[in-house]
């Protein structure tokens, strides 16, 4: 185990669920450094070169472009996706920002730090779909409820 009094903290959340809320009180709480999408995009982008724009479509969702040429070519030795690189970039950054006490805000930190056997403690932020609806994804236009949950995952 470390000998960090403060370990790397890992929130995942679904939407609707108020992660980033939660993940600025530990942030403010705590005195650490908070990383969510925006800031690692950033970082990514710097760091390997693709544009912040490029990094925010693939890591949301895989083009039908990417997604059929992975079909296909994902065997290829050769061959690797913008995904895949961009997922590989995002995955250094965020084994770089894990150096020191920080809250990393999704983008599969708590899996890429627990494949590296890197401490920490991950948290899930859940959005059941039961009543009274949930105000946020109801303003979104997606139908749906708020219910809260913050509970210890993985390590």
């Amino acid at each position: 185990m470390s000998d960090r009094k403060i370990p790397v903290i890992t929130i995942s959340r679904e939407y609707g669920a108020f992660g980033r809320t939660i993940a600025q009180k530990v942030a403010d709480l705590l005195s650490l450094p908070l990383y969510g999408r925006d800031e690692i995009i950033k970082k990514v982008a710097k760091e390997s070169g693709y544009a912040e724009e490029d990094i925010r479509k693939e890591s949301e969702q895989m083009s039908r472009g990417a997604r059929w040429m992975n079909t296909f070519l994902n065997n290829a030795a050769v061959y690797s996706s913008s995904y895949d690189e961009i997922f590989k970039a995002q995955r250094e950054v965020i084994l770089e920002l894990a150096q020191t006490p920080c809250i990393i805000l999704g983008r599969c930190g708590g899996h890429i730090l627990s494949e590296e056997g890197i401490p920490g403690l991950s948290c899930v932020s859940f959005c059941r779909q039961k009543d009274p609806p949930c105000p946020c994804r109801t303003a979104a236009g997606k139908p749906g409820t708020y219910r809260e949950g913050f509970g210890e995952a993985g390590q």
